[in-house]
């Protein structure tokens, strides 16, 4: 869904906070803060997966991992044989790695179809704490994989927190289908009210309207009082003359 929110909307809080509801609904990821912890093991899974081949002994095995304070970057499997069962060239001390691109692509090849089935075009974000942040990774990647059906958010606290320069947004803006707006600190991941942080939004702006760049706003802020953050933050958005598509 689009909500083009015009340089002069004689509403433009109604149609930002309907973003922003719109945004808690359907995303997850906000960022949080607080003291360091003791780091935590990941949890892992392996399964078999379909009916099993008896006759050709085809077995699709799957595999899931979560780790509760960081990220699972890749995952390593052998097989073991039975004495005299191993087939020639086996090596009982290899590994064999897989890597998240490896599992994304195969998320994708479940999720899309059944996207476009009922037309529901995916949106992905960045975001610093996860696989694939970065402008240009998303954009090689898809390239790769294909853009049937996806598009993009870019969520500038997000990019700011894993240092990446606001610019870089132009790079992918032909695949960008909504910009985010919070505030963050570089000490402390967030998505304060915007002003409240180090994004450099004004400076974004001017960007923006040079590259002739608008695409629907959603704010993504997280605060005690939601509705003043809101109305904070789009007067901020006002006074500087955000390009809101």
């Amino acid at each position: 869904m689009r909500l083009p929110v015009p340089p002069r909307f004689p509403n433009r809080r109604a149609a930002y906070a309907l973003a922003a509801a719109l945004c808690i609904a359907v995303v997850t990821g906000c960022g949080t803060s607080g003291t360091l912890e003791p780091n935590l093991a990941p949890e892992t899974l392996v399964f078999v997966s379909g009916p099993l081949d008896t006759v050709a002994h085809v077995v699709q095995l799957r595999w899931f991992g979560t780790d509760p304070d960081g990220e699972v970057a890749r995952y390593e499997f052998k097989w073991n044989y039975e004495p005299g069962q191993a087939p020639p060239g086996y090596d009982p001390n290899a590994w064999t790695s897989t890597t998240l691109t490896d599992c994304f692509r195969r998320s994708l090849d479940s999720l899309a179809p059944v996207a476009r089935r009922y037309s529901v075009h995916l949106i992905v974000k960045n975001h610093p704490l996860s696989y694939l942040y970065r402008a240009e990774e998303l954009r090689s990647f898809f390239d790769g994989y294909g853009w049937d059906g996806i598009g993009l958010g870019y969520d500038f606290a997000n990019g700011y927190f894993g240092h990446e320069d606001a610019k870089e947004v132009l790079k992918i803006q032909d695949h960008v289908r909504f910009l985010y707006g919070g505030d963050t600190r570089l000490d402390s991941f967030q998505h304060a009210q915007i002003g409240n942080g180090n994004v450099p939004f004004a400076e974004i702006s001017a960007m923006l309207h040079a590259a002739d760049f608008r695409r629907p706003t959603i704010l993504e802020i997280v605060a005690d009082v939601a509705d003043s953050a809101i109305d904070a933050s789009v007067a901020y958005l006002d006074r500087i003359h955000w390009p809101a598509g």
